[in-house]
């Protein structure tokens, strides 16, 4: 996607930022009322404006309510999409609400299969002393306790960390590397108390979570506590390291429009380097000018073996 139809969509927005607060709050209400049975649910277009849709897929006692992010260049291309006759637009490129309007919204919500109930024991005790006995334990812990001035940390809320229990689709060694990743965000929580900060909370969304990773969650020390992802998403401000490790979904553009909005953004961030993450997370000029804002403090070390956290950074925010 070209720079002049990223221009075209920022133009479309008059120039404002597009993954707002509202936008967010409104998908949590959304989601809960399709939870609810309800057929149509009002959601937010990329200008903010309100639109009542109808679901996709009529929701069923235990399906699994997912929200569905746009990335600016879907959104682009949609917006692009707008200035064409109907005759001329695919149904792909347009959400349509039932009265026939055509919008761009940033999130959409979809019904899907509910999460397998298949789970398997985490083998906690094992992975635990091969992540405490790891160079990138050890350095983690020394690039946090090297750190001067750091500011103010309350809740570190983790995105896409994955299912440390689940046994369909999952082989061991991914099960090992979801914990880890669970692991690794303790460890940055209790290396911070140990510097004299207030307790720290953590959360955490994934809606590939099931039961069993929602209670074991709660035994690691200091105890996740599982969110909704709307929900997490508006947890986020100036206090927060946000973490997320191979980006399912534009999660660097979204806290980049937070900041956009707030003028206030996390004091670190812990995800994927810039690289594009199949699309799903690609770089963009404002995520670049936000990250002026950081300093990078660490990199994970890949093996070729047990990549439990490469590529990724920990960057703190430096003003």
């Amino acid at each position: 996607m070209s720079d002049p139809e990223l221009a075209q969509l920022f133009e479309y927005v008059y120039g404002k930022p597009i993954f707002t607060r509202l936008v967010f709050e409104q998908a949590h209400r959304a989601a809960n009322r399709v939870r609810d049975g309800t057929e149509k649910y009002h959601i937010c277009d990329v200008r903010g404006q309100m639109h009542k849709v109808r679901v996709d897929k009529e929701y069923e006692e235990g399906c699994n309510v997912q929200l569905r992010y746009r990335t600016y260049l879907e959104m682009a291309k949609l917006t692009r999409a707008l200035t064409r006759t109907e005759g001329e637009t695919t149904e792909e490129e347009l959400t349509l609400t039932d009265t026939g309007a055509r919008i761009v919204c940033p999130i959409t919500l979809v019904c899907t299969e509910p999460v397998p109930p298949e789970s398997t024991p985490m083998k906690l005790t094992e992975w635990k002393q091969n992540w405490f006995s790891s160079q990138d334990h050890a350095n983690l812990v020394k690039c946090i306790a090297d750190k001067k001035n750091l500011s103010e940390v309350t809740k570190i809320i983790c995105f896409g960390l994955g299912s440390p229990t689940n046994n369909s689709g999952y082989e061991e060694v991914d099960r090992e590397r979801c914990s880890i990743q669970h692991l690794a965000v303790c460890a940055i929580a209790e290396q911070l108390k140990s510097r004299g900060d207030s307790s720290i909370k953590i959360f955490a969304q994934d809606p590939v979570y099931n039961g069993r990773d929602k209670e074991d969650l709660t035994t690691f020390h200091p105890p996740i506590e599982v969110m909704d992802d709307a929900k997490a998403l508006l947890e986020i401000d100036e206090h927060t390291i946000v973490v997320s490790i191979g980006t399912g979904f534009p999660l660097r553009q979204i806290v980049a429009d937070l900041y956009e909005e707030s003028g206030k953004c996390p004091t670190g961030v812990w995800w994927n380097d810039f690289y594009d993450m199949e699309g799903a997370d690609p770089p963009s000029r404002k995520v670049k000018k936000m990250m002026e804002k950081y300093e990078v403090a660490w990199k994970p070390v890949s093996d070729g073996k047990k990549n439990w956290l490469a590529p990724s950074m920990l960057a703190w925010r430096t003003s």
